[in-house]
């Protein structure tokens, strides 16, 4: 009943979060550095698995192996349009995008884990370079840092990937053994998704606030 419920509330602020950036660009023209695209594949993703799973039982788990892909490509253009393309990301993300692209070839129907840490540690090294590129070159004086909506959106993908990584341990080898243990982890972590999208959702409204789109120019100066 406990993970009913926090699952209906995840896909409720994620949905809302969809919403919320497909009305910044189609009734403001803020394109938000194209997060409203990436938002509403995932959620469509999210969704499409556990409709499957809840009205026909069947297992569609293999679309986050696709989620995987458009995270790793759509934070490589995200984070270098902050940029200016100045930070590069050529060589990294070509290596963990062929890294996925190997395990998906020789996987199962299902989802690959080994994918799931792949993604996470790119998440987690890309947005350290981010940050350290952040405090190199922005001058604190002409915007705060906590203005910049960029900054929120990496810390959700951060926050969301180091504890995915750290989750797999237990699922690696408890899952077998305590049947509520491994629901609690699951709670635990959509938690952790919840609190992922929220901060998603100021960078949102910090988009909003910053209605001349000047926010690639301020990061980049």
């Amino acid at each position: 009943m406990a993970l009913n419920i926090i699952q209906y509330i995840y896909f409720l602020i994620l949905f809302a979060c969809v919403l919320y950036s497909n009305s910044l660009f189609f009734f403001k023209r803020n394109k938000n550095d194209l997060l409203f695209i990436y938002l509403t594949i995932i959620f469509v993703i999210d969704f499409t698995v556990l409709l499957f799973f809840k009205i026909k039982e069947k297992n569609l788990s293999w679309l986050y192996n696709i989620s995987d892909v458009i995270t790793v490509l759509f934070l490589s253009y995200y984070i270098k349009k902050q940029f200016k393309n100045k930070l590069k990301l050529l060589v990294p993300t070509g290596i963990f995008l062929s890294l996925l692209i190997l395990y998906i070839s020789l996987g199962k129907s299902g989802y690959m884990l080994e994918n799931g840490i792949i993604t996470g540690l790119y998440v987690i090294g890309v947005s350290i370079m981010f940050f350290y590129f952040l405090i190199k070159v922005k001058t604190l004086e002409e915007i705060k840092i906590i203005e910049i909506p960029a900054f929120w959106f990496i810390i959700s993908f951060l926050l969301s990937s180091v504890f995915f990584i750290f989750r797999l341990i237990p699922r690696f080898y408890f899952q077998n053994l305590n049947a509520n243990f491994m629901e609690s982890i699951r709670i635990f972590f959509l938690i952790i998704n919840i609190v992922m999208y929220l901060l998603i959702m100021v960078a949102l409204t910090k988009y909003s606030k910053n209605k001349a789109q000047k926010t690639n120019e301020d990061v980049a100066q």
